[in-house]
């Protein structure tokens, strides 16, 4: 099981690495809204699933459009392991 904040700073980076700003900015995107678009959400999830080795569902890619939501999906996987 891993720690909130290994999860946290593992999102951040991830992140990061999509969209190449500062902490403060991303976590207010929303998918297609601004720099979320569809092809940086597709590359976003792409480098989740390498920097946490995990594969989404088509179900799960629908409900992951904001920071948060990437977080307590995260966190809600970690639990139950």
């Amino acid at each position: 099981m891993k720690s909130k904040k290994i999860i946290d700073s593992k999102l951040d980076s991830s992140f990061h690495k999509v969209f190449k700003s500062s902490i403060k900015n991303y976590k207010k995107y929303k998918f297609s809204e601004g720099k979320w678009d569809s092809l940086k959400h597709i590359n976003l999830l792409i480098q989740i699933e390498i920097d946490f080795d995990l594969k989404f569902t088509k179900n799960e890619v629908s409900k992951l459009i904001t920071y948060l939501k990437f977080k307590e999906f995260l966190e809600n996987i970690n639990d139950k392991k």
